[in-house]
């Protein structure tokens, strides 16, 4: 049963996708940068909601009244038994400078939400491009994997054919049955995590299902490594920090609009059926208000205080922010250089591997050695392989991270 689950879901096809592909798509459907976005969505709601308390209102009211008959003294009606009543208002904030301020600041708002997303969209490009690496990473594993599997299967055929012949052993032969259930095994455990690295990076898009990986890897040229101060003052969250000490900055800077006071003229045409004598059939109504508070109970000053609690909290912030951001950076580009070398040195290692793998075979085919060497040399070699592979997409991760952690497209274009 186990089996035929496996092979239906081997036989279903899977959507292979490029890394520049694999981004886009998680760009545009990824489950937690829709959430970013819908907080982006918010903040410009709420710029709308503070602008419409300094636009101009219109309000259009109606009543109709029905009594059980005219109201009035001896034969003067001063209530007709059936009247109606409409009102138009128009309402024109004159002077409104706090509602003004929380508007502008309201407008930084949405800056910083905007930073968040491009912040979200950094995290995100980091996770779905390490997946995509780690599956392209899996492939080649497989691929050493199914060679070794392959190798150790052709020496046990050929130890089975020298003890045939009396030249090998039994020894021999059990050894070499031994390699091929070793590798056969690494190369199950090998295909294991491919299909997990599939079904990860899936997630990560928001695909239905598990994506593979197809084409070469090609990033963007990186940053200067003398330009870090220019490149982190570019990083989205260094610019959302930075945004908010600038919000905050402006609330406490603009505190004294609380203490200015607030105009409007109101406008009311009216019409009334039938007419009264307080009450014509057409009529108009103008008002001008004004407001100043007084005394407040200390409200005002209290609220000051709390703006330049948050705006302290914002420059500590901000200032960690790029602490950690030019560390990361730092980091990226040091760890970048070791892989390389790394990379380089292990490339080599396989190379030799590979070529003491060889010659080994050769000496134990002219019975010069047992198997005993080359069942070693065979595993040094898959060994040196499999860490060559991760070595090489060690140092692709690391120049994704470079990138990353300067805020850059990854993706060369």
């Amino acid at each position: 049963m186990t089996a035929l689950v496996v092979a239906l879901l081997g036989a279903a096809p899977m959507e292979a996708l490029t890394l520049p592909q694999a981004l886009e798509r998680a760009l545009t459907r990824a489950p937690r940068l829709q959430t970013v976005r819908a907080s982006v969505q918010r903040a410009e709601a709420l710029v709308a909601q503070s602008r419409a308390s300094w636009l101009p209102t219109v309000t259009l009211s109606g009543t109709y009244t029905q009594l059980e008959g005219n109201r009035g003294l001896a034969e003067r009606v001063l209530l007709p038994a059936s009247s109606a009543n409409g009102a138009l208002q128009l309402v024109f904030p004159l002077l409104a400078v706090p509602r003004w301020v929380a508007t502008g600041q309201a407008e930084l708002g949405v800056e910083a939400a905007k930073a968040d997303e491009d912040e979200v969209r950094r995290a995100l490009v980091s996770l779905v491009g390490r997946a995509w690496l780690t599956v392209e990473l899996q492939h080649a594993l497989v691929a050493v994997a199914e060679r070794a599997t392959k190798t150790s299967a052709e020496q046990l055929e050929l130890a089975s054919v020298r003890q045939r012949g009396g030249l090998g052993t039994k020894l021999d032969l059990v050894r070499a049955q031994r390699e091929v259930k070793d590798n056969e095994g690494r190369l199950a455990r090998a295909r294991v995590d491919l299909v997990t690295a599939r079904e990860v990076l899936g997630v990560l898009i928001g695909a239905p299902g598990p994506v593979d990986v197809s084409g070469g890897l090609s990033l963007a040229a990186l940053p200067a490594a003398d330009a870090l101060d220019e490149v982190v003052k570019e990083r989205p969250d260094v610019v959302a920090a930075t945004t908010r000490v600038a919000q905050a900055s402006r609330a406490v800077e603009q505190s004294w609009v609380d203490y200015l006071p607030t105009a409007a003229v109101t406008v009311t045409p009216t019409a009334q059926t039938p007419p009264t004598p307080t009450q014509p059939a057409l009529g108009v109504t103008a008002q001008l208000t004004g407001q100043v508070q007084v005394f407040d109970g200390l409200s005002r000053s209290a609220l000051r205080k709390e703006r330049e609690a948050a705006l302290t909290a914002a420059k500590a912030q901000a200032e960690d922010v790029g602490l950690r951001a030019r560390s990361e950076l730092r980091l990226a580009f040091e760890v970048l250089a070791l892989r390389e070398e790394a990379a380089a040195a292990a490339a080599a290692s396989a190379t030799l591997a590979l070529e003491a793998e060889a010659l080994a075979r050769v000496a134990w085919k002219d019975g010069a050695t047992s198997n005993v060497e080359l069942i070693e040399a065979e595993r040094s070699a898959r060994d040196a392989e499999t860490l060559a592979q991760a070595a090489r997409t060690s140092a692709w991760s690391a120049k994704l991270d470079v990138l990353v952690a300067a805020g850059r497209d990854p993706v060369a274009r």
